[in-house]
């Protein structure tokens, strides 16, 4: 599932930022992670390891919850959803996905425990052309 046009601009930013090398090196030691079974465990101590989230997992991550959300959507047609609350939420994939299938969404609660994640998150969302986004609540989890 390709991502919304304004969430992949914003993405697009915010890479346009990092240096590519040191970019292209934390993607490929967060993908090893991955592959190692770790994923993000240890967590993101600095904004470039967070950037390497976005060009590495984020559309993966998106693709996934986004097809979770539509099947729901397909199976009870007449469920509206209205708000989301993640916990973990990261820079908010999961709530994109969610507006992307469910755009009557107007309350968005996120909690994550990594401060740069919910400053990525903030800047990937004032791309955002969902409503939702204006008054999305952040919470860092202790």
């Amino acid at each position: 599932m390709p991502l919304p046009e304004d969430l992949r601009e914003a993405v697009e930013t915010a890479l346009a930022s990092c240096n590519s090398k040191v970019l292209k090196e934390s993607s490929e030691a967060l993908s090893a992670d991955y592959r190692s079974g770790q994923g993000s465990s240890r967590g993101f101590q600095t904004k470039t390891q967070f950037l390497a989230y976005l060009a590495t997992r984020l559309p993966a991550t998106f693709g996934a919850c986004a097809a979770v959300f539509q099947a729901l959507r397909n199976r009870c047609p007449h469920f509206s959803c209205h708000s989301i609350l993640d916990l973990g939420s990261g820079p908010g994939t999961a709530a994109w996905a969610a507006l992307d299938v469910f755009p009557e969404i107007d309350a968005l609660h996120l909690v994550e425990r990594e401060a740069v994640a919910i400053e990525v998150g903030k800047m990937l969302s004032e791309k955002a052309t969902a409503s939702a986004w204006k008054s999305v609540l952040w919470h860092q989890a202790g």
